[in-house]
């Protein structure tokens, strides 16, 4: 109790460097814990985070704050901080500033899942909006992709991905029109490609062959994405099959680098002789 009533008595409700720690719900520190002291402030901040008394977009309490409130040292505080922003929960602002940012979305590399799947796993809310759903004919690169002359119809479908009405990414995918009669025609704002795909035209994903890289936001990427130019976006190029080998999908997909993760598990070869592959990787 005494701790608690030194915090309210000393720190401000708001000030202009962070939010004040009056106005958070902190509980002491336990100075004989094993655990070390900066994770302890960690842990204090983050609940804020999860309960709202801190939400994206808030300045976190000011480092003089923090360690009159938790009566700990400078570098104590500083190595909190530091933790938060390696787990995307903060980032610092020259000049200005550490705020609370969202965590990143983290997607497994290796399931073959869709967005929306990926997301609700996630406790999220996808969403979808359609920017572009046309028939266009097979560049060079698709048409190698998708195992087609040049020229042939594709059905493109580009649209930006939202986690809890926030942009995540642009993803552009393009498919045999010949294969897929109608496709164009069908409303992906509310609805799957993979479940249509698999409902409407009887398709059995198989596998999925991904290369990941870094590249610079374009104007049209950032804008939509609402980052600056030229920020770096996690892209993932996709050549998706049919159990039968049969190629279904060639797609591009650019997401924000602040907001999106690939993460694979790898293991040895020996390990998976072993135990055999986890059933993500044998499909």
């Amino acid at each position: 109790m005494q701790y608690k009533k030194r915090a309210e008595a000393k720190a401000p409700a708001k000030t202009q460097n962070g939010t004040g720690v009056r106005s958070l719900q902190l509980s002491p520190l336990n100075k004989t814990s094993f655990t070390p002291l900066y994770i302890q402030i960690q842990s204090e901040i983050f609940a804020n985070i999860r309960n709202g008394k801190l939400k994206p977009g808030d300045p976190l309490p000011s480092e003089e704050d923090l360690c009159e409130a938790f009566s700990v040292s400078r570098m104590t505080v500083r190595q909190a901080i530091r933790e938060l922003k390696d787990q995307g929960y903060a980032s610092s602002q020259k000049g200005r500033g550490t705020f609370v940012t969202e965590p990143k979305v983290e997607r497994d590399a290796a399931q073959l899942r869709g967005f929306a799947d990926s997301m609700r796993a996630l406790g999220l809310i996808p969403g979808s909006r359609v920017l572009r759903q046309d028939v266009v004919p097979a560049t060079g690169e698709f048409a190698t992709r998708l195992q087609v002359a040049p020229g042939t119809p594709l059905v493109r479908i580009e649209r930006l991905r939202t986690a809890n009405d926030h942009p995540i990414g642009v993803e552009e995918s393009l498919l045999l029109q010949s294969e897929f009669p109608g496709l164009e025609k069908i409303n992906f704002s509310k609805q799957s490609l993979f479940e249509v795909l698999s409902t409407s035209f009887g398709v059995r994903l198989g596998s999925a062959t991904e290369v990941i890289e870094a590249l610079p936001a374009t104007i049209r990427q950032a804008k939509l994405l609402d980052v600056p130019a030229r920020s770096s976006l996690l892209v993932i190029t996709r050549n998706l099959m049919s159990v039968e080998g049969r190629p279904i999908e060639a797609a591009r997909s650019f997401y924000r680098g602040d907001r999106y993760r690939a993460v694979l598990q790898v293991r040895s070869e020996a390990d998976v002789k072993n135990v055999g592959a986890p059933e993500a990787w044998r499909r």
